[in-house]
């Protein structure tokens, strides 16, 4: 951006940002919970005994595995928004007045001179 402003005379330059850091590590938490719970979930699943049982815990390791995809999802989404950034650049060519555009501003700094005397 400075290398761009170089180029030229800049007339506005703004910078913006967005601070993403607390959310990514919110989910970077809740995706390590969640999968210690998948974690937890599985090893109950090798220990149940009767059918009721490991239907229910493979129901909620169903639903914790969808939650964890989701998070993963959102981590993913959120990186490719870290890496990305947009810069916004608007170029003009500078006028340059010809003869009578000097004829012209001429007349006008004159006319400017007859009815005021300092600006």
């Amino acid at each position: 951006m400075t290398d761009l402003g170089t180029l030229g005379r800049k007339k506005a330059r703004q910078v913006t940002t967005i601070d993403k850091t607390e959310h990514y590590y919110d989910l970077e938490a809740k995706r390590k919970n969640t999968a210690a719970y998948r974690d937890q979930l599985r090893t109950l699943l090798g220990r149940a005994k009767d059918v009721k049982d490991v239907l229910q815990i493979r129901e909620q390791l169903n639903r914790v595995q969808s939650e964890l995809d989701s998070l993963d999802g959102s981590i993913n989404r959120l990186n490719g928004e870290i890496a990305k950034s947009r810069l916004e650049l608007t170029i003009r060519k500078q006028r340059v007045l010809g003869p009578l555009g000097y004829v012209g501003y001429g007349i006008v700094w004159v006319i400017e001179k007859l009815f005021f005397i300092q600006q």
